[in-house]
């Protein structure tokens, strides 16, 4: 039980990770954190936020390389959770109103430059926060 690597990538903390079905991809997804910083002339203390909107996917035979980006709004304190199909084919995952589904085989969806996955459907679900899709 010894540690061989260590994946960075988020700013939050993760809560939420899923391994693919053949072992060889990890996604990961994390919620916002938030850091204090100090004004000199105030009493008060500001915390800004910083938002950790993506879903990571790791390639584990290369640790450390990020394979691909999902991007989400996750404006809330809640766990944000996302769900791949059997076929490991098709990443659902919750949004601000939307759900928002993400072919993780087509690489014709991909922005190149910066392994950004984008949308192949999505639907507006209510008028709430989605915080899980299953």
């Amino acid at each position: 039980m010894e540690n061989i690597a260590t994946l960075k990538g988020h700013h939050g903390g993760v809560t939420h990770l899923q391994l693919s079905s053949d072992n060889m991809k990890l996604y990961s997804g994390a919620r916002k954190v938030y850091e204090k910083f100090h004004t000199f002339h105030l009493i008060f203390t500001f915390h800004h936020i910083f938002k950790d909107q993506e879903i990571l996917c790791w390639d584990l035979r290369n640790y450390g390389e990020i394979l691909h980006i999902i991007r989400r709004n996750c404006p809330t304190n809640q766990r944000i959770y996302f769900d791949i199909n059997f076929q490991h084919n098709i990443l659902a995952t919750g949004d601000d109103q939307q759900v928002r589904f993400y072919d993780l085989n087509n690489q014709q969806s991909m922005d190149n430059n910066n392994r950004v996955l984008k949308p192949f459907n999505e639907f507006h679900s209510h008028n709430n926060r989605v915080n899980g899709v299953r």
